[in-house]
């Protein structure tokens, strides 16, 4: 077989591995193994006491591995294309790249917006066993080595001139405020402009007082013994 024919064949084979990216591995299981599909849907149904990961991240993450195998396959294949001469080859090796790279970004774009809604809060850790939070919040992309979880908007949860509860996740920019290198968040429009009357001290101990959990247990104890 020449070079010719088997470039022909590598690409046959690297387009059937894009199109097998693209599909859902729920999909490929049921053309591949009707049998195993129907284990796979007994599995699903199946009631279970404590979930062992999340079934959707785990699909992704594999999903992701695989795109990095056939990527790193791909490179390969373009620099040996690229010895031999064979321009038409290294063409289309870099379509194939491109359509990899296209399904990466849909794929983490997925995942970061599936995590943001499913495992933040209560209802995260209520879904995931003990641990498992922990380990969804390090987890990091095969494909461009970045933190599949969300990472929070600010640094605190509390706001610093009331007190009140803040969603660190979801504070809109006119309510942050930047201070020695980090993002702080505030629960209203009135929050901002009073902190920004205070000295660089008087920042820093109003916002030691929301960053520390021992304080409001403290006050709740407080609060206990004085009957108020």
């Amino acid at each position: 077989m020449n070079g010719k024919h088997t470039f022909s064949l590598f690409l046959g084979l690297a387009a059937l591995a894009a199109i097998a990216l693209i599909m859902s591995p729920r999909a490929l299981l049921a053309r591949q193994d009707p049998s195993a599909a129907m284990e796979e849907k007994a599995k699903e149904q199946a009631p279970t006491t404590k979930p062992a990961g999340c079934e959707m991240c785990n699909m992704g993450m594999k999903q992701l591995e695989t795109m990095a195998k056939v990527r790193e396959l791909l490179t390969e294949a373009k620099g040996s294309a690229q010895t031999a001469g064979a321009t038409d080859a290294v063409s289309k090796i870099e379509e194939a790249l491109k359509m990899i790279e296209k399904c990466h970004q849909h794929m983490h774009a997925m995942m970061k917006e599936h995590m943001h809604m499913m495992h933040r809060g209560m209802m995260g850790r209520r879904m995931m066993g003990k641990g498992e939070e922990e380990k969804m919040a390090e987890m990091k992309c095969p494909m461009c080595g970045k933190m599949m979880a969300e990472e929070p908007k600010v640094v605190n949860s509390a706001c610093p001139i009331t007190g009140k509860k803040i969603d660190p996740y979801d504070v809109p920019d006119n309510l942050i405020r930047e201070f020695r290198g980090e993002k702080v968040g505030f629960c209203s429009p009135n929050c901002p402009p009073a902190w920004d009357k205070f000295s660089d001290a008087e920042k820093q101990a109003k916002l030691d007082a929301v960053m520390k959990p021992s304080k409001p247990a403290k006050a709740a104890e407080h609060h206990e013994h004085h009957g108020g």
